[in-house]
């Protein structure tokens, strides 16, 4: 679901137009194996880091390292990793799926493509890589739509609206 292997696959393919790439890994599932045979593979394995389980402390740091944080996934309910990189400052490059649709912004706090284009993928990630100024910016619109959108007490005011109209809807008799 989250497709890691596209990721291994763009580092791959990108390799000889910026040497020094590296690809973080963040997290722990039951594809690692398989994700570790295919950076091997492809010959990437020095350029891949699987960091395990990360610390809940340590995350803000690890995206705000990052130049650009990918997430080819196929499907996310709430993409918590992009609203954490939105409040890190860190674009987004991601597939245009359930979930990332609705936290990234394509153009303007990150790009999206199809879910599954690794050509795409390869292409939206090379650009923002020879591109920091642009990285930069769409980071930088990521954070202020955080600051401006989701910001705990605004999530805190929707969710109190939201319910309230739940329970003004409902007859009496069914109000708890």
């Amino acid at each position: 679901m989250k497709n890691i292997n596209l990721a291994i696959e763009a580092t791959a393919r990108l390799l000889a137009r910026f040497p020094g790439l590296r690809l973080i890994i963040a997290g722990v599932g039951p594809s690692e194996e398989h994700l570790r045979a295919l950076a091997g593979e492809l010959r990437v394995a020095d350029k891949v880091d699987f960091l395990g389980l990360v610390e809940r402390d340590q995350v803000p740091a690890l995206l705000r390292s990052a130049s650009v944080v990918v997430m080819p996934s196929a499907f996310e309910g709430l993409p918590l990793v992009a609203l954490e990189a939105a409040w890190a400052g860190r674009p987004v490059v991601g597939s245009r799926s359930t979930g990332l649709i609705d936290a990234v912004l394509d153009g303007e706090t990150g790009c999206l493509v199809e879910p599954g284009d690794i050509g795409a993928l390869t292409i939206a990630l090379g650009d923002l890589l020879a591109d920091p100024t642009r990285a930069q910016a769409l980071g930088t619109a990521a954070r202020a739509r955080a600051e401006r959108e989701l910001a705990l007490e605004l999530c805190a005011d929707r969710y109190e609206a939201l319910y309230e109209r739940v329970v003004l809807q409902k007859p009496e008799s069914e109000r708890v």
